[in-house]
């Protein structure tokens, strides 16, 4: 009878042990799946993207935030997306992702305010400054992003353009 519980508790504890091995590979296995599949994911996304495919862009971008919503790049990109297939307020909300996470802000600002061109909302002001419209206060915060040469040309001259049609109108 003590040999036949012995024997019960050594086969119990062999089973437990192979168990909890097993959730241990198996949770391993999990990490290394979704790591591959995010991988795979980024250079899917940048393959459309190099090649100008913006719609299969964005949605591979979509597919990837779901995994993994840290990677500034990746809402940078998906922004620039959506502004080439006029997917206008989606792309404004992920160049907003981009800039909290750091990623490209004077650019972001920079793509937001042709955005708002192109929404049409140019004559939209904010509250603090009701003589500036949006794209204008975007531009001026792509200014004070420390942008590259470029886009502080781009950007100052999209404020004089506002600033000449603003006095052509008055």
């Amino acid at each position: 009878m003590r040999l036949r519980f012995i024997l019960t508790l050594a086969t119990a504890f062999s089973i437990s042990c192979s168990n909890s091995s097993d959730k241990g590979k198996t949770n391993k296995n999990i990490i290394v799946t979704n790591n591959n599949r995010i991988d795979g994911l980024l250079r899917r996304g940048n393959h459309f993207y190099d090649v100008g495919n913006y719609k299969n862009a964005s949605l591979t971008f979509d597919s990837l935030i779901k995994l993994d919503s840290t990677k500034g790049e990746v809402f940078y990109k998906k922004g620039f997306s959506n502004s080439k297939i006029n997917r206008l307020i989606e792309s404004m909300d992920s160049f907003e992702k981009a800039i909290e996470h750091g990623y490209r802000t004077a650019d972001s600002y920079y793509n937001m305010g042709l955005n708002q061109i192109l929404l049409d909302n140019d004559s939209i002001t904010f509250d603090n400054d009701p003589n500036s419209p949006k794209a204008i206060i975007y531009f001026e915060k792509c200014l004070k992003s420390s942008p590259s040469p470029q886009t502080e040309n781009d950007a100052v001259s999209m404020i004089k353009a506002f600033k000449k049609k603003k006095q052509i109108e008055l």
